[in-house]
């Protein structure tokens, strides 16, 4: 799970309430119960501290208290969150401890057939939560993935090689460290100059014009692919399908995207695929490839002409439910009315 980006620790609260649900029955009866509900309904109209008060009551308690499930057998049961960093703003220290409290009680109280697996940037955030501990001993295990050294260099040459020798002959010598400078020491960025140069989309003549980073990969693929943001097909086609897609908090079906839209569905596929390598399907549901091209997107700074409005992905999101309610209201009959 993810805390959602954008700092939400409500919506983390409530996506991992319901993934536990879906997956352990014992939980999911008691969150059922009957003294639960008063603690749900708190919860849903509460903001960051009524999170808390719901991790703790309602999703760490009840675990506490429920014998490990059979289907596991001898393994533990793991909890993944990814991206720590995100539920806080650089700085943050009233929330930044917050979580850091959250944690510690978390890891103080799990029953021990349940681990906790989570992914974070090596900031100050990092740097607290490393050092919960309970009676001398550590409850964090820091396990470094991308450490600055010749060995990480070594693995992204090796790889960089492996994707170019599958085609030999088509680039010129040398192009390996080019790749590399322009990578920037980042995987994914990485991955996706390979994927654009063995596709063809990025000539290797012009790679070293290309400034290191994600952000700079984005913006040029957007200019070849959109030259023009202010055309009719980027502005009225392209921009309110990625308002809605930054918004979103997940997937959605072509479907559900033409309605949020007021689009035709014919219309909506061909803007999908106008975003080809940009949005990702997954049984039939839609969503932006990378967090990274969310925020890339959401960042006037770094995005510019491109730019989208997350703040208007949530308005039309609003008004889709709140159509799709008022509809489904009408469909509703009155008890009384067929007594």
């Amino acid at each position: 799970m993810s805390p959602a980006g954008r700092g939400s620790q409500p919506a983390c609260a409530r996506n991992l309430s319901f993934m536990l649900a879906q997956t352990i029955p014992a939980y999911r009866e008691a969150l059922g119960a009957p003294q639960m509900q008063p603690l749900i309904r708190e919860f849903e109209e509460s903001g960051e501290d009524g999170a808390a008060i719901f991790f703790t009551q309602a999703v760490i308690e009840p675990l506490s208290r429920i014998p490990k499930p059979a289907a596991l057998g001898a393994d533990p049961a793991w909890i993944v969150i990814d991206g720590f960093d995100e539920a806080a703003a650089p700085g943050d220290q009233r929330r930044h401890a917050g979580i850091v409290r959250l944690l510690d009680y978390t890891l103080r109280n799990l029953p021990d057939w349940i681990r906790v697996l989570g992914a974070s940037r090596p900031d100050d955030l990092a740097g607290s939560i490393r050092m919960i501990a309970d009676g001398g001993r550590y409850l964090v295990h820091a396990i470094a993935l991308d450490e600055l050294d010749r060995d990480d260099d070594a693995i992204f040459r090796r790889y960089a090689e492996t994707r170019l020798s599958d085609h030999a002959g088509r680039f010129p010598p040398g192009l390996v460290d080019e790749v590399l400078r322009r990578g920037d020491r980042n995987f994914l960025c990485l991955k996706l100059i390979l994927d654009a140069l063995i596709e063809g989309s990025i000539d290797p003549a012009n790679l070293a014009t290309m400034p290191p980073g994600l952000a700079s990969f984005y913006a040029n693929r957007f200019r070849q692919r959109f030259p023009d943001p202010a055309s009719e097909k980027y502005e009225r086609g392209l921009r309110p399908l990625l308002r809605v897609l930054v918004a979103a908090r997940h997937p959605f079906t072509p479907d559900a995207l033409a309605e949020i839209l007021d689009s035709p569905m014919e219309d909506v596929c061909r803007r999908l695929q106008a975003l080809a390598g940009f949005v990702k399907e997954e049984n039939g549901r839609y969503a932006l490839c990378h967090k990274s091209f969310e925020d890339w997107l959401v960042d006037r700074a770094q995005s510019q002409r491109y730019a989208v409005s997350l703040a208007e992905g949530d308005r039309l999101l609003a008004a889709w439910c709140v159509k799709s309610f008022a509809g489904r209201r009408r469909r509703v009959r009155r008890i009384v009315d067929v007594a």
